[in-house]
């Protein structure tokens, strides 16, 4: 399972986790409420949308990023 967390609030933004044949992507404000999940056909496809909500909500991409 891959995760991020918010740097100021340490909530989750974003989990991929491997379900069957899929990858589940949930995502959440980094305030704790859970805003969505999405369902992907590979793990590539999952970080994809991972890196998109988090520059939705004003993240940068670090070296620590999964």
């Amino acid at each position: 399972m891959d995760f991020v967390t918010h740097p100021e609030t340490e909530l989750m933004v974003a989990t991929i986790t491997h379900v069957g044949r899929r990858w589940m992507l949930m995502l959440y404000d980094g305030q704790g409420d859970h805003v969505g999940t999405e369902w992907h056909p590979s793990r590539e496809a999952a970080r994809d949308g991972m890196r998109r909500h988090m520059h939705a909500l004003g993240l940068t991409e670090t070296g620590d990023e999964p």
